[in-house]
């Protein structure tokens, strides 16, 4: 298993010039997505987050798509899904699991 980058890795890579990589997020308001999320709030000009997935937690799915303003976000739960819907305009994909 890979270790997580630390500090000096996310200097390296700025120093480098890799460009921005894009981020999709897979559990983002679960912990390990936060700490993912936390990790591009704190290096905006390495990482940009296109991408959110979430189970149900739409509160704070909704703070996160204000401030990484994804392209597409997908949830679990069709009622947080809905609720999402009415709150972002059309340029933001949901996407949701229909059995």
């Amino acid at each position: 298993m890979t270790p997580p980058p630390n500090r000096n890795d996310l200097d390296r890579a700025k120093l480098k010039g890799g460009g921005v990589k894009t981020l999709n997020i897979l559990g983002s308001t679960g912990s390990i997505g936060l700490n993912t999320l936390q990790v591009a709030r704190e290096n905006p000009g390495l990482f940009r987050v296109t991408g959110l997935a979430a189970g149900s937690k739409s509160d704070i799915l909704e703070q996160q798509i204000r401030e990484f303003s994804p392209e597409a976000v997908y949830l679990a739960d069709e009622k947080a899904a809905l609720d999402i819907s009415k709150l972002f305009d059309m340029n933001l994909m949901i996407f949701i699991w229909l059995e």
